[in-house]
């Protein structure tokens, strides 16, 4: 069956229920998969939630924190040259953090010390405390420095998620999983500008409502993820056998699908 999944019919001693799975196994939509499968895509795609949201909510405070720190009129308008390299630096810190340090602790974080759960949990930890703490800011070395952080957190969870994904959805949802996450990063930025308007006319503290508001998705994010069953593979290329069994039965409906997953991967004869 591993060999030839397409003609299991042939197959003698299946059971109806193992019939029914099967054969709608290449055409079934999310609401048909398994309980453990649906609730890893919602929080993969509250994790692409996150990202969107992030990248746009210091949009809406730039036009309020440079005057709050001293770097513009009260108008909004830069005061110089060197205050507009500041304001410059603080906007770009995030995307070069994620690039140059986030991307990079990806792998040991979700291969060598956390797993695939534990590296977007902690990718989120980090998202949330420097949003919040770059809200209380005093200074906008203070405000740089949480903007660092908080790259660190968006490149880490932006390796490790299409990964995950692509490691525990069926063949036949594969490529729309990891698509998804560019689709749920347009989301986040939908909300993230929304939020920046509904926060925007309550005075000089509007920019630190704006900059806070990205931890909202992230809290459910980190109730959800150690609710998931951790990445098989994760689990098998660490020699821990029983429990990626265990972590397949969750995502697949039948025993079945899982023997013929573990086999088909084995070798393509079986």
């Amino acid at each position: 069956m591993a060999r030839d999944p397409l003609n299991f019919r042939s197959v003698p001693g299946l059971t109806r229920k193992e019939c029914n799975v099967l054969a709608r196994e290449s055409t079934t939509s999310f609401w048909s998969q398994s309980k453990a499968l649906r609730i890893t895509i919602v929080a993969l795609g509250l994790s692409a939630v996150v990202q969107g949201w992030i990248q746009t909510n210091m949009n809406g405070s730039n036009l309020t924190w440079p005057a709050e720190f001293g770097l513009a009129y009260p108008d909004g308008a830069l005061k110089g040259t060197r205050e507009t390299w500041i304001f410059a630096s603080v906007n770009a810190i995030t995307y070069l953090a994620a690039g140059v340090f986030g991307c990079w602790l990806s792998d040991p974080l979700n291969e060598f010390v956390y797993g695939r759960r534990g590296a977007i949990f902690l990718s989120a930890i980090f998202c949330f405390a420097s949003v919040i703490g770059g809200a209380c800011t005093h200074s906008w070395k203070q405000l740089f420095a949480c903007r660092f952080l908080l790259g660190i957190g968006m490149g880490a969870k932006a390796s490790v998620t299409p990964i995950w994904g692509a490691e525990v959805s069926p063949a036949h949802l594969r490529g729309s999983l990891v698509m998804n996450w560019q689709l749920l990063d347009t989301v986040g930025i939908f909300f993230g500008f929304s939020s920046n308007l509904v926060v925007s006319r309550i005075g000089p503290l509007s920019w630190r409502f704006q900059f806070a508001s990205a931890f909202l998705p992230t809290v459910p994010l980190m109730a959800l993820v150690f609710v998931c069953p951790e990445s098989p593979r994760f689990l098998l290329k660490r020699g821990r056998y029983r429990e990626a069994y265990q972590s397949l039965l969750q995502l697949r409906e039948i025993p079945l699908q899982v023997h013929m997953s573990v086999c088909s991967q084995v070798t393509p004869s079986c």
